[in-house]
Parts: structure tokens; sequence; C-alpha cells
């Protein structure tokens, strides 16, 4: 028997229509049993053609999925559902300062989170896992060398074929330059607010370093131009020492040959060079280099004492006019191309408008020049022309009746008109309509002989769109007659843009300031009516069609409408929507509760997942909205919301966070509101308790007292009858009968403490013998602690106040003076009143051992005390609430171990009569 052929084999064919085809071919064959010849062959084949090819093309797919993840410029990450990571790219090692990607691969993702954000870390996971989807979640994260930054991520979990979560693919994003990008624009936008206005060119460096510095680049700068001689001609700084700018200003620009060093492309970084400390070209001896005071560290590319950075402001032809220097960085780094694009930036902005001022100047010596020219037309013909046909402006002549006379080359590039569509043409309908009268009366100035000011004028251009121009116009003369209007022109359409949306944006955020600082003096009572007026403001301002504040429940479950506005011309009456739940709009709440505005130019730009949303909105006719989250703390607790109806509307990101800011305002105003709502619930539950405690003392002391009184009224018949004439025992008699009557009235005070404000009793009371009568009634205490009292006070002053009342409060002052000199060496107290416009300033003062600082503030509420041991923490607010009833006011000063002073402010019943006399007591 001979062995079998191959039994599984593939091969290929020719098909009929001339394709290639593969085959799988199954052999066998059959032989003769007796000889062992081949009697029969059987082949049957298969066609597996398309079964290879798509074997082929998941190979291809494979390859390139891999490739499109390696190459990614994002960086992405896939990990397990306990967030470790099992796969990494390249561009996402890059993002955390790493050589290789295998360097994640094993870790978990909270190593490479800042510290203060492993809890954020923890809830947006969990949020992750649970809604299946993260957007543009932002949170600090750490490169390899333990700086913070912010990292950008959307996330989506990962199900095996169980459907269930097996793991997450992220991508991620460093904010860093996105986040300095917003301080920059905002510092651009200054500086060309500051441009506008600027006089002279030395102002123009100089708001040109503000801006460097405003836009945290660099902490110092120093911007210079030079003439042909290298000489400094204007100089402009931040940060420098007068004496730096000095030597700055004194030194020469770099010759030549240094020009040539520090200009090598070794050094250039986009159209700036960089010359680190280790080159050695900038010696000391050279008079530029400006001392750091700040060093970069020793961190990977940090900048180093001596590291050198210049721009070069480039003129015509490429000449170098002047530089930039810059030194100490605020992120303590060398510069990346970024910042350096962006100190161009602020170079190019500033060059352009000290051209435009060196223009102006310029153009004042060539109106000369050219009105000498008329004098002299035949012998400078040439020389005219070729400044006209060179000029980088528009120059052009027109007749006194408005004919277009000349035009040079520069107005094509502007208009996009040919010279010869306007030529010998009257310039009307060039001119945009509701400009024309301004463009007819300045002609007619120019005809009088006069040169107007600069005016603006809109251009038709042969788009159709409007170009603003700057125009000068003056007089031309030939032959000593004035035949022509000469007129220069220059096209500001985008520094009016920017302009224009610098002073939207200003008076914006001056709205918000108006607004924030109403809020400051609004009772909470007047908040609801003060965010009414704050929305209507804003919405009419915005011309948006409605602003609306909605608030969430505390358990999350549903939002209400709490203020609306409309404009009066849409004239809906659309009542709030109260207890919606939060399901309905669970897309734009997921956006809220992560802190991000949620912005809606176009409804058909919504996502899926945002299809109730979109269906709610077109049934409220909404075209555009934006909703700006209101927080407070860390929670949210609303929303702020601006709404088209009659068309789609835009915003850019400078209003959004002005939004923003508007949110928070309200919120802070909101919880607010919240919080005194609570305080007053509190002070109220106080209140009572305060009552039920006086008068329970009031009521157990009487009952002390009552005996008491009894048993000196037996005593007062004894001592009358056997110590008639011994004069002491009768002044201790009555010093104790006085002392129990006194702590009786105490009593029936402190009972009537809570309601002290209706309790007034008016009268005219002597200061004098309140004075007089608590130094008799604490005499004995006195002597037998020692205390020296000094009492000065003007004769007959009368006080607006009630006797009983006065007496006790400033009797409380008195003993309250005594317990704080116990023990103390020397103890003093002086007592002095001093008229003062109607008023009586009482101020008495003692050495005593002081009142803490943390119990300064609240000596004066009812039952507390810094005396557990002996006082009832009545005394001083009874006190208080004694003088304020009568109108007076009552303030303290105290340092421990020093003393204490109080200031008695009383109305007087005499104003007008004046006693500069003193009383020693």
């Amino acid at each position: 028997m001979k062995a079998h052929p191959a039994d599984r084999t593939e091969g290929s064919i020719i098909a009929k229509l001339g394709e290639i085809r593969t085959i799988l071919w199954s052999n066998s064959a059959l032989f003769n049993q007796n000889n062992g010849e081949l009697m029969m062959a059987i082949a049957v084949g298969h066609d597996i053609t398309e079964r290879k090819l798509a074997e082929k093309a998941l190979q291809d797919s494979e390859e390139k999925l891999r490739a499109m993840f390696e190459s990614a410029p994002d960086g992405i990450a896939i990990g397990d559902s306990e967030l470790n990571i099992f796969q990494a790219n390249m561009a996402i090692a890059n993002i955390f300062g790493l050589s290789e990607a295998d360097e994640m691969i094993g870790r978990n993702v909270s190593e490479f989170v800042a510290p203060d954000a492993l809890d954020h870390l923890s809830k947006t996971a969990k949020k992750l896992f649970e809604t299946g989807m993260l957007s543009n979640i932002e949170i600090m994260s750490l490169k390899a060398d333990g700086t913070e930054f912010p990292l950008g991520i959307s996330a989506t979990t990962i199900k095996d074929v169980r459907g269930e979560i097996a793991g997450f693919a992220a991508i991620a994003k460093d904010c860093t330059e996105r986040k300095a990008a917003e301080v920059r624009d905002k510092a651009r936008l200054q500086l060309l607010k500051g441009l506008r206005i600027a006089k002279d060119i030395d102002e123009c460096l100089e708001l040109s370093c503000k801006a460097i510095f405003e836009a945290r680049l660099f902490k110092r700068s120093v911007l210079t131009l030079h003439n042909d001689k290298k000489e400094i001609t204007n100089l402009g700084q931040v940060g420098l020492e007068p004496e730096i700018i000095e030597r700055a200003r004194n030194s020469p620009a770099p010759d030549e040959q240094l020009s040539l060093q520090l200009t090598q492309d070794r050094f250039r970084i986009s159209h700036s060079y960089f010359i680190p400390a280790e080159s050695g070209l900038l010696s000391p001896d050279l008079g530029r280099k400006i001392e750091q005071k700040e060093n970069g560290g020793q961190r990977k590319n940090a900048w180093q004492n001596g590291d050198e950075l210049f721009i070069p402001i480039v003129g015509n032809g490429g000449k170098y006019e002047g530089w930039l220097s810059v030194d100490t960085p605020f992120n303590g780094k060398r510069p990346s191309v970024e910042t350096i694009i962006a100190l161009e930036e602020v170079v190019d902005i500033a060059t352009k408008r000290v051209h435009e001022i060196q223009s102006l100047e310029k153009l004042t010596r060539e109106r000369q020049i050219l009105s000498e020219i008329n004098v002299a037309l035949n012998e400078s013909e040439e020389r005219y022309r070729g400044l006209v046909e060179t000029a980088r402006d528009v120059i052009f002549t027109v007749t006194q009746d408005g004919i277009i006379d000349s035009i040079n080359p520069a107005f094509e590039q502007a208009t996009g008109w040919a010279i010869d569509d306007w030529l010998g043409k009257r310039f009307d309908s060039i001119v945009y309509p509701d400009d024309l009268s301004k463009a007819i009366e300045m002609l007619k100035v120019v005809f009088t002989g006069q040169t107007p000011p600069l005016y603006e004028l809109r251009i038709k251009k042969r788009n159709g769109e409007y170009v603003v121009g700057e125009f000068l116009s003056t007089p031309q003369y030939r032959s000593g007659k004035l035949t022509k209007s000469l007129g220069i022109a220059r096209d500001i359409t985008e520094r009016k843009k920017a302009e224009e949306a610098l002073e939207y944006r200003l008076a914006f955020e001056s709205l918000i300031t108006g607004i924030s600082t109403s809020f400051i003096t609004l009772s909470s009572d007047e908040i609801k009516r003060g965010i009414d007026e704050a929305i209507e403001k804003i919405g009419e301002f915005a011309g948006v069609d409605k602003a609306f504040v909605f608030s969430i429940s505390e358990d999350y479950f549903s939002l209400s409408g709490t203020h609306l506005w409309m404009v009066p011309e849409l004239n809906q009456q659309i009542a709030l929507m109260n207890n919606i739940p939060i399901s309905e709009f669970s897309w734009a709440i997921g956006k809220l509760m992560n802190f991000d505005s949620v912005y809606i130019p176009k409804l058909n730009d919504l996502p899926p997942e945002a299809m109730p949303e979109k269906k709610i909105l077109e049934s409220l006719y909404i075209k555009s909205i934006i909703i700006a989250p209101m927080i407070y703390g860390r929670n949210l607790i609303g929303g702020l919301g601006f709404a088209h109806l009659r068309e789609e509307k835009s915003w850019d990101e400078g209003i959004i966070s002005l939004l923003r800011i508007i949110g928070e305002i309200f919120a802070n105003a909101i919880q607010r509101q919240r919080t005194e709502k609570e305080l007053e619930k509190i002070n109220l539950e106080k209140y009572h308790q305060e009552r039920q405690i006086a008068g329970g003392f009031a009521h157990e002391i009487r009952n002390a007292l009552f005996p008491t009184r009894g048993a000196l009224s037996l005593m007062r018949e004894i001592i009358a009858e056997r110590f008639e004439n011994d004069s002491l025992m009768q002044y201790y008699r009555k010093a104790a009968d006085d002392s129990v009557t006194r702590a009786i009235d105490i009593t029936a005070l402190i009972s009537h403490y809570t309601k002290l404000d209706t309790d007034k009793q008016p009268g005219i009371v002597s200061l004098n013998d309140i004075l007089r009568e608590i130094i008799n009634a604490n005499r004995l205490r006195i002597n037998s602690q020692k205390v020296h009292v000094d009492v000065q006070c003007p004769e007959n002053i009368k006080v607006e106040s009630n006797h009983r009342q006065l007496f006790i409060a400033f009797n409380n002052l008195l003993l309250n003076s005594l317990d704080a000199l116990a023990d103390r060496s020397f103890p003093f107290i002086s007592i002095k009143g001093i008229r003062d416009n109607g008023y009586m300033i009482v101020k008495l003062e003692d050495n005593g051992i002081g009142i803490p600082k943390e119990s300064l503030g609240r000596i004066f509420e009812a039952f507390y005390t810094t005396k557990p041991d002996k006082g009832t923490g009545l005394g001083l607010a009874m006190l208080k609430r004694i003088i304020d009833m009568y109108d007076g006011n009552v303030s303290v000063w105290s340092k421990p171990e020093i003393g204490t002073k109080f200031e008695i402010k009383l109305k007087l019943a005499d104003y007008g009569s004046e006693d500069g006399g003193k009383n020693q007591i």
C-alpha cells in the first residue's frame, strides 16, 4: 500500500471570470489491494476565499487599532474596576513626565492623583461605574517630579462578555496650558484696552511689560527700542529696581558681534532667543545682566540664575528695532515654546501700536512734506509717487464734488475692489449709509481750508461686508489754490472688534460688581427682590429672552423654579415649575453637579443621552440656553439660566465664566438667607429659655429675702430703743436695710429682665447722685479691699433714664470691677464723666485681671459669666439692656493682667447748658 497524499491542502485557482480563488482541498486515493497500484484519486475542494479575506481584514484591523492607540495625541489608559492600569499609551506617559508607558502598567490611578484630590477621584470613579460615562472631568494630578497640574478626563466603562463592568477606558489631556491661556487672554484684552488710549511709545512699552506680569508669565521684564546708533530711545519695565532701570537705560544695545552670538540658531526658539546660563555668553561685565532674586531649584528644566530670554522687535525689512528681556518666571521653569509665543504676541501687539504712533508722527511730517511738494510738484513728483504707491495705508484724493480722483494700490488689498472700479466715481455708494453724512461734513471742512480731527467711516468691500477705516483728511493745494482733499485711511476693523468685545466684557463685569455690592447690604427679607432685579438687569444687558433661577431640594430629588424674568414683548405667562423630579433632567443635572455649565447653543447638537432635556426645551420654545451652577461650599444648590426663544445664540467662554460668578453670588445670598432664618429660630428659643430661667431666679431670691427683711424690721425697733445715740450702729442698720431693699428691687428687675424693652420708665436722673449712692453702698467692700476710687464728673449733670434702673446698671459695673481687683496690688478704679454733643460719656476703668479675648464678645450675653463660682451672668446683660433702653450705648476694652475700661454713653436731659466744673467725690 502506498501512502495517501496530504488530505488537506490549500491552493489557488483562476476562476472563469479571471479572479483568483483560494480552495481548501480534501484528498483521498484508492489502491489495488493485489498489486498496490493507484486505481482512483478523489479530491473535494471548498472555496475559502471569503474566510481568508475576513481573517486578513481582522488581522489588519487589530494592527491599525494598536497603531492608533500608540500614536494617539491624547493620553489613553485602560484599567480594571479597582482602577489598576493594565494598558497605557506613550502620550499619557508623557503627560505624567514618564519615559515609558510601561512605567504606568500595574499601578493604581490614585498614585497619579494629588493628595487633596483623592476624595474627588473616589467620587468620580463611583459615578463612572454608576453612569457608564464621564465627560470633561477635571482633577488635580501629580507628575513624576511631584508637580501638581490640572488633568482633563473623559472616560467610559468596559464590560465583559456577560455584560458586567470589568474596567474602564480613559482619555486624558493636560489642562495646564488651557488654564494659563485664560489668564493670558484676560491680560491681552487689558493690554489692547490700554494701548488703545496710550499716548506715547514709553506708555505702550510699560503696558506690555505689565501684561506679561498679569498673564503670570514673568515677574520682571524690560522692553526697549533702539536707534541706528545702538542707543536706547524708549523703555518700559515691570519689577525692576530704580538702579537697574537706570543701568538698563544707559546700557547700549548689543553690538554687531554680540548680536551675532546671541542670535545663533542653536539659541533660537520660534522668533526669539533663549541663552542658558551655562553658555557663558552673558558675562557680568557686559552691564546687561539683571540679578535674579528667585531660582527655579534643581527640578528638570528649572530656570537658572543667569538665564536670558530675548524677544526681538522686528521692523520693516527684518531689522531689529528693540528687545524684550524677561526674568524670573512664575512657574520657575525655563520657557516653553508656548510661553515664548505668548511673549511674542505681546511684543507684536505693542509693536503694532508703536508703529501706529510712529506712523501718525510720520504722517504729520509727511503732510508737511506734501504741502511743500505741492509748491515744487514738478521736482518731487517721483518721490511722492513712490511714497504713495508703497504705503501700507490707503491714500486717495477727492474733488470738491465728491469724485474719487486717485487711489493707491493699498485700496485693493483693504477692500477687494480694483482701483478702476471707483476711480472717477462719486464716493457716496462705497460709504456705509449711516456714515455718509459724516463723510460729506468732513469733506466740507477740508474745502474750507481746515484739517478735521481723525474720524471713522465704514467702507463697503467687494464681498458686501464693511471694513472700518480711520481717516485723516487734509487740504491739497496746487499753485496756491485748494483743489482736492488728500486722505489717508487705515483699516481698524479688527481693533474695533477687539475694543467692542472688551467694552462689552468690562460693562458686564461692572454690572456684576454692582450686583455683588448691592447683595452685601441686602437683608434676608430683601434677597428675593434683589435676585429678581438682578436677573432682569442681566437679562436686559445680555439681550436674552428669558432668565430664571431654580433651587434643588436638600435630598437632590427635585428642583423648583424660584425666580423668572422674560422680555415684555414676548408677553408669555409661564408659571414657575415646582417639585420637578431631577430624573427628568439627568444629563443637565449631572453636568451641574460636576460644577460644569450647561451650554446649548443649538438643540440639535445635544447628545443622545440628553433627549429628555431636548423635548422639554422644545416644548418651552427654547432655541439656545445656558445654565450656570449655583454652588455653596462644594454643594450644588441650584442653577441660573438664560434662554433665547426667538433665535439661536452663542456665548464665549469669558461671558460663561462671568455667569458662573453671578450664580455664586446668588448661591451665597440664598444660603445666607437660610442661615439667618435658622439663627432667628435659635435666638427665639434662647429668648424663651432666658425668661424661664430669670423668673425662677427672681422667685427663689425673693423668697429668701423677705424673712431677712422682717428680721431687719424687728432689729430696727431694738436699735432705735437701745442705741438711739450710737451713730455707727445707726449707719450699719441703715446700710443693711438699704441693701436688702435694693436686693429685692434687683429680683424684681431680674423677673422683668426679658421685657426691659417695654418696661421703660423715663425720667431725669442726677448722674452725681447715682455715683455717690453706688460708692456709699459699697464703701465697706471698697475699704476692705483697699481700693482707691477716683471719681471726676461735672456737677449738675442730668441724664435721661430711671433712677432705680440706672443705679442697678452702674452698681453691677462697679461690683464687676471690685471682683476683678481681688488680690491685686495697688487696686484702683477711675470714673470720669465728659460731655459730648448732647451726651454724657462715663468712663469706668480698673487695673484688674482683665477679660480674656475669647470672652470679650460675649460678656453682654444673658447668663454668660467669666466667674462661674460667683456670678449669675445677668449683671452686664442688665447693664446693656438698661443703657440701650434709654438711647445710650456701652463699649468695652480689656487686656488680661492690664485692666478693663467700660465707656457708657448717656443722653443728656439738659443739653445746651454748660458746666465745666468738676466734682471730686
